[in-house]
């Protein structure tokens, strides 16, 4: 029997409720940049980056509860390890976000409110995550959207302060308040068996560090750019990728779509199968990613004014990561000793490495940044294929 049916069909639903969600989360980022200075986008790109780092250092955790719970039928409920371990990555990425705030903020907001206002937004973004583990384990793709545009769409609505105020401390406080709707999406506990959640606790330990890394160069460059480029540069290089992260949530589609088909998977034949089936959704990825870059001269312009049109170019090239991230991926799940904690490792520690060393050139020129997480992103799958390669001889 096949492990699913129109594969195509269902991660297209799937794009396009992710495809809402982006556009809610392209005009809060569109109204940011048209009503408040370079400087002010800057601290407001740096608030939603450190967000987004909360939201995928704790997606081990995640990955680790939706297997549990499409192999073990798990159809309501949240285990307790996995909602205190993903509060507890929360709370890890918290612990940087002083540092971070004050080297963005200068004179452009209040600092304090600043630290307060991340610190909401990181609880808010991991009740939302929380939230999306049974849905995606039951490929209930509706609820998994809709409740990520309940989400999206208070923060979108809160974004409308700085066209009624102008004042960047105004819009910080709502979009704080607005992050909090997040916890409102909390499921329940369930007591899951013993032996199920030991074996949770081992999977989500093994994927933790992991992702944690991930999440570190998958923001480093941002974070950096905003603390050593001038206010100017670093607004262009945040609309760049701001833009880009619409692709982000389209490779999201692409893993929250994938993760539980071959968690279903109990044998070699079923695995092979199911990686066959990724192939069609795998081909919208890299179509996504060709006409992001085709419209780009178009769109940037109208979501982030005329003003962001240097960001066209660094938008082109930093869209190249996703489909790569995707692609990798497809290896991972094909060769499940891929996904085994020493080679998540190595491959991190390859991007990072790679990341850094083309920052490190010059962190300050966005024309050189912005080429580090793609390159990073290609060293990391060249050195999966090896790995693979080596694999099939024997």
């Amino acid at each position: 029997m096949p492990i699913m049916s129109s594969p195509g069909g269902r991660f297209a639903r799937l794009a396009l409720g992710n495809g809402a969600s982006t556009a809610v989360s392209f005009g809060a980022a569109a109204i940011m940049a048209h009503a408040l200075s370079s400087g002010q986008f800057v601290l407001l790109n740096v608030l939603l980056t450190l967000t987004a780092t909360v939201a995928v250092a704790g997606g081990g955790i995640d990955s680790a509860a939706v297997r549990l719970a499409a192999v073990g039928h798990m159809t309501q409920g949240l285990s307790r390890a996995a909602r205190t371990g993903r509060f507890a990555v929360c709370g890890l990425v918290l612990l940087a976000v002083p540092v971070v705030i004050s080297s963005a903020t200068g004179a452009h907001a209040t600092p304090w409110l600043a630290v307060l206002a991340s610190a909401a937004m990181g609880v808010g973004v991991t009740g939302l995550f929380l939230s999306l583990v049974e849905p995606q384990a039951n490929q209930d793709f509706i609820r998994f959207t809709t409740r990520q545009l309940y989400f999206y769409g208070a923060l979108f609505l809160a974004s409308f302060t700085a066209i009624l105020t102008h004042n960047v401390d105004v819009v910080v406080t709502c979009l704080a308040v607005a992050s909090l709707t997040g916890l409102a999406l909390l499921p329940r506990v369930n007591s899951y068996p013993p032996g199920n959640a030991n074996g949770f606790r081992r999977l989500a330990a093994a994927l933790l560090l992991s992702t944690v890394l991930y999440a570190v160069f998958e923001r480093i460059d941002v974070l950096l750019v905003s603390s050593l480029a001038s206010p100017s540069d670093a607004a262009v290089f945040a609309a760049a990728v701001r833009y880009a992260g619409g692709l982000g949530l389209v490779t999201g589609a692409f893993v929250a779509f994938a993760t539980p088909i071959v968690s279903r998977a109990s044998s070699a034949v079923e695995l092979r199968h199911a990686v066959r089936h990724l192939m069609g959704p795998l081909a919208l990825v890299l179509l996504a990613t060709v006409a992001a870059a085709l419209i780009a001269p178009f769109a940037v312009p109208i979501l982030f004014g005329s003003s962001y049109g240097p960001a066209v170019g660094l938008a082109q090239i930093y869209v190249v990561q996703y489909p790569i991230l995707a692609i990798y991926i497809v290896f991972v799940l094909a060769f499940p000793q891929l996904g085994s904690l020493r080679w998540q490792l190595e491959v991190t520690l390859v991007i990072l490495t790679v990341e850094v060393a083309v920052l490190a050139v010059n962190a300050r020129n966005v024309h050189v940044a912005v080429w580090g997480s793609p390159l990073g992103h290609l060293a990391g799958l060249l050195y999966v294929c090896v790995r693979a390669r080596t694999m099939l001889r024997r």
